[in-house]
């Protein structure tokens, strides 16, 4: 096959409809919509019968049907496109990668080189170990939204490949919060905290657990929007949402308006992580004015300027923090965190780094 002469663009994802880079992906489309049009989009299913224009068919349990469905993409994305970025990381990311990387220029998206099992899993970590060493071979640059993570992508990519984007706003946000109503904020004399987010050991949630400990129900409310195993990872919160006390959990994944609807009423995000390379949860809350609550890494001391749009903690201050707060809670104001979040422009950037690296050139 030819390369292509068509100087147009494909994005290509391979990520699930529930997971959380299936929204970044559809944050990055609308953040790149209004400004080329040039680009294409690219979409998976897992309807055998049904696709619309621009899907493909994917299901990790049809394995073969799903790797003829992406060599059909692939022939179509040689003689129509001058280059693809691949949103995902995976092994039929890996195949498409290495069926279309000689014919057209291929960029990629990173998002888990740092403790893969310890992560993902065994089996997705070892998938992810293998598809990058893979696509090392094929890919013109890729990106990552974590500046730590850098150094670890250097590993399996030369240096000059390897450049750094924030993850755009996630695309159902993108829209719901433009119908929200910033006036319509609750008077409570109690902290609201909202745990967004797979239920997952290394999202601190034995520090909030003894945070709650350390108050009374009464001064305390904690609502987890997200899925997991809560009665292994916390048992003491776990044990505080069966007895109704102070605790709301919706083990589900939750659409973007519930979300909306609790940190309408809530005062911090908690995103107090062991580690952690890349999340959105920051600017969701930020987009509401809600301030974040996160813990003294990297990442975070990037995302979170002290006192503007949130708060960077150790586990052992939390407590005395929140003594404070409780008597004089008005910390930041709404007003400002919108403000910082407009003027920090997550989506312009990510979109003006992409082009900045000639990924739309």
């Amino acid at each position: 096959m030819k390369k292509a002469i068509s100087r147009r663009i494909a994005f290509v994802s391979m990520s699930s409809r529930d997971s959380a880079m299936w929204f970044s992906y559809m944050g990055l489309k609308k953040a790149i919509d209004c400004k080329f049009d040039n680009v294409d989009f690219f979409f998976p299913t897992n309807d055998q019968d049904k696709h619309l224009e621009n899907e493909f068919y994917y299901d990790l349990s049809s394995p073969i049907r799903t790797l003829i469905s992406v060599l059909t993409l692939s022939r179509s994305l040689c003689n129509n496109y001058s280059s693809v970025f691949v949103f995902s990381q995976g092994i039929f990311s890996a195949f498409l990668t290495l069926l279309i990387g000689r014919r057209v220029d291929v960029y990629c998206w990173g998002h888990e080189f740092d403790s893969r099992v310890k992560r993902a899993g065994l089996l997705r970590g070892i998938n992810y170990l293998i598809s990058d060493y893979l696509m090392s071979f094929f890919v013109k640059k890729i990106f990552l939204a974590s500046k730590p993570l850098i150094v670890h992508a250097q590993n399996f990519y030369s240096n000059e490949k390897v450049f750094y984007s924030p993850l755009p706003l996630s695309g159902d946000f993108n829209s719901d919060f433009l119908k929200f109503d910033r006036n319509q904020f609750r008077k409570m004399n109690f902290v609201k905290i909202v745990f967004f987010g797979g239920v997952t050991k290394y999202k601190g949630l034995d520090t909030l657990c003894y945070l709650l400990d350390s108050f009374k129900d009464s001064e305390i409310e904690l609502v987890i929007l997200g899925r997991g195993e809560l009665a292994d990872i916390s048992p003491g919160i776990y044990k505080r949402f069966l007895e109704k006390r102070n605790v709301t959990w919706y083990n589900d994944f939750v659409s973007s308006d519930l979300v909306a609807n609790e940190l309408i009423d809530a005062d911090f995000m908690y995103v107090m992580y062991d580690s952690v390379t890349a999340t959105s949860q920051v600017d969701i809350a930020n987009s509401l004015g809600v301030p974040v609550l996160a813990s003294n890494l990297p990442f975070f001391k990037e995302k979170v300027l002290d006192g503007i749009n949130g708060y960077v903690l150790e586990g052992e201050d939390v407590v005395d923090f929140f003594v404070e707060y409780l008597n004089s809670p008005d910390f930041i104001s709404r007003d400002e965190i919108f403000k910082y979040f407009h003027s920090s422009g997550v989506n312009s950037e990510c979109v003006s780094r992409l082009n900045d690296a000639g990924v739309f050139n």
